[in-house]
């Protein structure tokens, strides 16, 4: 797990300093305004609501009560950013797993560096440092990802594996539908890994 290990160790310092406080200008301070305090006031956010996100946050602010809610948003982008970054780090390295060819070292490397291209890409650090619902949803798609990923090495289903596969999947497309053909092609992936051959 060391690609994760230091990714965490190399990515985390540099998001916590580039952290904001308070409301930014980001879509004129209104996104992350709007859904921090829909979760904190158990409101409903602009439409679709993100009522996973707004839960998420809710309880998120609740366990650092002393600390302001649009900070600790802030910070739970980051933290969902780095998960994101992290399933990502597991899927490469996975990948290159199925590969014998490849030394062990150079794919820790290899998933290391894929890991921190997505953390310090433009789209995903922007998300990861603002109160908002992208980097959330990153996170469920690595998530889910890296459920199917097992699924399809496996030996066999586990009916564990199936619920978490299902659930991670449930939730994705019910926070944005954008997972959709994220986890259609994962499906498609699954039932062609287990068709006899």
């Amino acid at each position: 797990h060391w690609p994760s290990i230091a990714l965490i160790a190399c990515v985390a310092p540099i998001y916590l300093s580039a952290l904001p406080t308070g409301i930014t200008s980001r879509n004129r301070g209104e996104d992350g305004a709007e859904l921090v305090a829909a979760a904190v006031t158990g409101g409903t956010a602009h439409p679709p609501g993100y009522p996973l996100y707004l839960i998420v946050i809710r309880l998120t602010c609740a366990l650092f009560s002393s600390r302001d809610p649009i900070d600790v948003a802030h910070a739970a982008s980051a933290v969902f950013a780095l998960v994101a970054g992290c399933a990502w780090t597991k899927i490469v390295r996975s990948t290159l797993d199925r590969h014998v060819d490849v030394q062990p070292m150079l794919r820790d490397v290899s998933a290391f560096v894929a890991g921190a291209v997505l953390c310090f890409s433009p789209t995903l650090f922007g998300q990861a440092l603002i109160a908002e619902v992208y980097a959330f949803h990153a996170a469920l798609i690595g998530l889910y990802l890296v459920l199917a990923m097992g699924m399809i090495r496996a030996p066999e289903i586990r009916p564990w594996r199936a619920f978490a596969l299902g659930l991670v999947a449930s939730l994705a497309i019910g926070h944005h539908l954008t997972a959709v053909p994220v986890v259609a092609a994962a499906m498609l992936a699954l039932v062609l890994a287990r068709v006899p051959r």
